[in-house]
């Protein structure tokens, strides 16, 4: 408590200094909304590093021991865990920004986008041809003409010109749904897999090891 004495001052910051720290404030935050903004070649980059993943997964899987390869509760335990269905529904989302990106066009940074393009193109046409010489031999006939059958739909998704890439061109849209259907078939295939281990289970009396592995899915969910 003051004192009869006492004087008790307060002191407002100058209207300049009021304007200085409002400008500050405005300009950090646009600064983090720039930085928290992504552009075409960020989203491209984004997306090799999801096909670099998705080619490491599939390779693993078509990788395995025969005895592995065919048992469905070996197949079906590896693409849980190598989670191929979400990064397919990563590259799906991805793909719909690169797509919306697109069409609303630039009218500046042109030879970056441009590189970018070529870039995507690029990556996805040596993508589709490395999965499908590396399924073409699969021990597991279902789970490589699932991914083969996307790779094909993929592929002409990249404009060609006799047997050679045409650069700057990918459709966005149709390859986003060439994943979104890798995506969805490969959910079926766990579908199915699950189903043959529920009947295995359910003769040995281990209906709890299933309830708790249906519990780890997650199906395949993009919205249109």
């Amino acid at each position: 408590m003051l004192s009869p004495s006492q004087t008790l001052v307060l002191t407002f910051p100058s209207q300049s200094e009021s304007s200085t720290r409002s400008s500050q404030s405005q300009s950090s935050s646009q600064s983090s909304t720039k930085r928290k903004t992504k552009y075409l070649p960020d989203y491209t980059e984004l997306y090799s590093e999801k096909l670099d993943s998705i080619h490491r997964c599939i390779q693993s899987l078509i990788s395995e021991p025969t005895s592995a390869a065919n048992s469905s509760t070996a197949l079906y335990k590896s693409l849980l865990t190598c989670g191929l269905s979400e990064l397919c529904n990563d590259v799906t989302l991805i793909l719909r920004q690169m797509s919306h990106l697109q069409s609303k066009g630039w009218s500046s940074y042109i030879a970056s986008n441009n590189a970018a393009l070529k870039k995507a193109a690029s990556d996805t046409f040596k993508f589709t041809e490395d999965l499908l010489k590396a399924t073409e031999p699969s021990k597991n006939a279902q789970f490589a003409e699932i991914i083969q059958k996307g790779a094909r739909f993929l592929r002409e998704c990249v404009p060609t010109r006799n047997g050679r890439l045409i650069e700057y061109q990918l459709d966005f849209s149709k390859s986003s749904d060439a994943f979104l259907n890798i995506a969805t078939n490969i959910e079926t295939l766990l579908m199915d897999l699950l189903l043959e281990e529920e009947k295995h289970l359910h003769s040995l009396g281990q209906e709890e090891t299933l309830s708790s592995q249906m519990g780890r899915m997650t199906l395949a969910s993009v919205l249109n």
